[in-house]
């Protein structure tokens, strides 16, 4: 049976609040008007399909982008993230920069940190606690986990009814044998067309080869009235860089001695 919001001890409302209250706070910084409506179009172009792909730098707020995304059709969010270091940058952004109000956590093989909406603080995640924030945020080594152990298949259950982000996914088929376990959960979020959940691939550097074989995988398994799939390559939301700044670059003169 498919699992509900409730099973998560959520509700939808605070999640639709905390992103709408974030976004509000945005708008209210008239400099950033364009950037804005920039990032805004994006959001809304990444939820015209069940899995969707972010493309761009460093600072163009793709996180942003994500959230807002996320609040089309607000569910349990887990972020896969291929390195510890850039789940601990995101909880601090969803924390200290974009202040949300919901429960967040930061689970990995190290830490297991959660942000407590009802305390106002962060903390360390009781036993039992795990992966049942609003946002949770995890290395993708624990979604392998998952994948290959029987013990922990309703945990599987609900990845796979809630939303999924990939960030820096890119970095993932540098990963020995990781890749391919990857390449086989996309398979099998595939197999949720129509449930309502949406997957969004992060990064500055999507391979179009890469994105074609989730194409192939979505066809695969859609019904034959639904007709076969664009491909993926060529549904990428492009976000340009924001950064106005001039760049200096100083080439220096090495010798080997």
């Amino acid at each position: 049976a498919s699992l509900s919001w409730e099973d998560f001890n959520e509700d939808i409302a605070p999640l639709n609040n905390s992103i709408a209250s974030m976004l509000d706070t945005f708008k209210l910084q008239p400099a950033n008007h364009v950037r804005n409506e920039q990032q805004h179009h994006a959001a809304v172009q990444l939820n015209l399909h069940a899995t969707s792909v972010l493309q761009g730098p460093a600072g163009c707020g793709k996180t942003k982008i994500a959230l807002e995304w996320m609040g089309f059709n607000p569910k349990q969010t887990f972020f896969f993230v291929p390195r510890v270091a850039i789940g601990s940058h995101l909880f601090n952004e969803f924390v200290d920069d974009y202040k949300l109000t919901n429960s967040i956590e930061l689970y990995s093989g190290e830490y297991k940190e959660r942000y407590d909406p009802v305390q106002g603080c962060r903390r360390t995640s009781l036993q039992g606690e795990e992966l049942t924030s609003s946002i949770v945020i995890t290395t993708i080594d624990q979604l392998c986990s998952l994948g290959l152990s029987h013990h922990k298949i309703d945990l599987l259950s609900r990845v796979m009814n809630s939303n999924v982000v990939f960030d820096e996914f890119h970095e993932l088929l540098d990963i020995a044998g990781i890749s391919l376990l990857f390449l086989e959960f996309m398979r099998l979020r595939a197999t949720t067309e129509g449930s309502g959940v949406r997957t969004l691939l992060m990064s500055a550097t999507p391979t179009p080869y890469l994105l074609d074989f989730f194409t192939d995988c979505e066809n695969a398994t859609l019904h034959p009235d639904v007709g076969f799939r664009k491909p993926l390559s060529q549904r990428v939301t492009h976000v340009p860089s924001f950064n106005t700044n001039d760049f200096v670059l100083k080439l220096g003169q090495y010798s080997m001695s």
